[in-house]
């Protein structure tokens, strides 16, 4: 499943729980972050693909950068 089809999901779901509309965008927001750097640095685009050594690395990258 593309990284990008599990995101536009996971948004339909938060509206189904009726989450508020900044928290909505807010979670958008982060989750477009991570793909954008799972895509530019392990030019990944399919959920199956991701593990934890590409999740660790964006951790890593989070306490680097900010």
């Amino acid at each position: 499943m593309l990284l990008e089809d599990v995101l536009k999901e996971f948004i339909f779901d938060c509206k189904l729980r009726k989450l508020s509309d900044r928290t909505i965008k807010s979670y958008q927001n982060n989750n477009r972050a991570v793909i954008r750097f799972i895509k530019n640095e392990y030019d990944i685009v399919e959920i199956e693909e991701v593990n934890q050594a590409v999740i660790k690395s964006y951790i890593k990258y989070l306490m680097i950068n900010n």
